[in-house]
C-alpha cells in the first residue's frame, strides 16, 4: 500500500505558475492536486487527454471551450480531450483542485 499526504508530498514546477503537486503517474493516468492562490490563473489551453477537474476548497470559474461557469467546493468538471479548458481563482482564498487526466 501506498499512502500519499498532499500537504508532504514535492511540488512541481508547470507553465501555469501554480502550486502543482503530482501524486500519480501511469501509462494512461495522472493525479495531480492544484492550488490556485487569490488572483492566480490557468489560461484555456488545449491537451490531448480527458480531464476531470475536482473542485476541493474555494471558488472557482472554470472555462470549458466557450462556457464560463463558477464551480464552488464539492464539485466535478469534466473536459473531453483537444477542447480549451482553463481555471481562475478570482475570489479571496485558495482553490484547490484535484485534476485526473486520461490518456
Amino acid at each position: 500500500m501506498e499512502i500519499i499526504n498532499i500537504k508532504e508530498a514535492p511540488t512541481s514546477p508547470n507553465p501555469h505558475n501554480v502550486v502543482m503537486t503530482p501524486l500519480h503517474t501511469s501509462e494512461k493516468v495522472v493525479l495531480a492536486h492544484l492550488v490556485l492562490k487569490p488572483g492566480d490563473e490557468i489560461p484555456p489551453h488545449s491537451a490531448p487527454f480527458e480531464a476531470i477537474f475536482c473542485c476541493l476548497e474555494g471558488v472557482g470559474q472554470a472555462t470549458i471551450g466557450t462556457e464560463v461557469k463558477e464551480v464552488p467546493a464539492s464539485t466535478i468538471v469534466k473536459c473531453p480531450p483537444n477542447i480549451d479548458h482553463g481555471w481562475a481563482n478570482k475570489s479571496d482564498n485558495d482553490l484547490k483542485l484535484m485534476v485526473v487526466k486520461i490518456s
